[in-house]
C-alpha cells in the first residue's frame, strides 16, 4: 500500500476527489503515510476471532493485531466503518 502513497497524493490534488482506503492490517509507517496525504477515510475490516484470522483469511495475525491498527488509524483520524 506504501507504493500507491504517491498517487493518491496526486489524485487528491490534481483530480480533487476524494479517497477511502481499504488497507487491511497496517503499521505505523502506513498510518502516517496516510495522514500525510490526507486520505477522507480508511476501512479496516475488524475479525474478533484468532481461529477466523487463520482459518478463514489465512493469516498469521491475530485480534491484537487488528486492535493495533484500529489505534494507529484513530490517532491520524482516519477510521471510517463500512455498515453491513
Amino acid at each position: 500500500m506504501i507504493k500507491f502513497i504517491p498517487a493518491i497524493k496526486r489524485v487528491k490534488e490534481e483530480l480533487g476527489l476524494k479517497v477511502v482506503a481499504h488497507t487491511g492490517l497496517i503499521n505505523s509507517e502506513l498510518a502516517e503515510a496516510l495522514a500525510t496525504v490526507d486520505v477522507d477515510g480508511v476501512m479496516l475490516d475488524i475479525i474478533g476471532s484468532n481461529e477466523t484470522i487463520r482459518k478463514v483469511y489465512h493469516l498469521d495475525r491475530g485480534v491484537k493485531d487488528f486492535e493495533h491498527s484500529l489505534i494507529l488509524l484513530e490517532q491520524k483520524k482516519h477510521i471510517t466503518l463500512p455498515l453491513n
